[in-house]
């Protein structure tokens, strides 16, 4: 995918990883995660089917990405990535 899908959308959260130059996530409200690897060249969908309220790289270990969701039947949960957005769970 060149860009992000943004009619009738809101990029509600942006997350950088500071150690891996280039690589951005975006949360849409609504629309999912989406991550580039090359500065925003290029977006790729990490998370579909939910709207994404808040988004964070851990510092520590990069690999990791917290994200505050919702959608219709979870007013908001925790989802959380440790192989950088590659896979997703609901966080403990």
């Amino acid at each position: 995918m060149h860009g992000l899908p943004l009619p009738r959308r809101v990029v509600s959260a942006l997350a950088l990883d500071t150690r891996r130059s280039g690589t951005v996530y975006a949360g849409l409200y609504p629309g999912g995660i989406f991550k580039t690897t090359n500065g925003g060249r290029t977006w790729d969908r990490a998370v579909s089917g939910v709207s994404i309220l808040a988004l964070a790289v851990d510092p520590v270990r990069p690999a990791t990405i917290y994200a505050a969701a919702s959608d219709t039947t979870h007013p908001v949960r925790m989802l959380r990535s440790t192989d950088s957005g590659r896979t997703w769970t609901i966080a403990p």
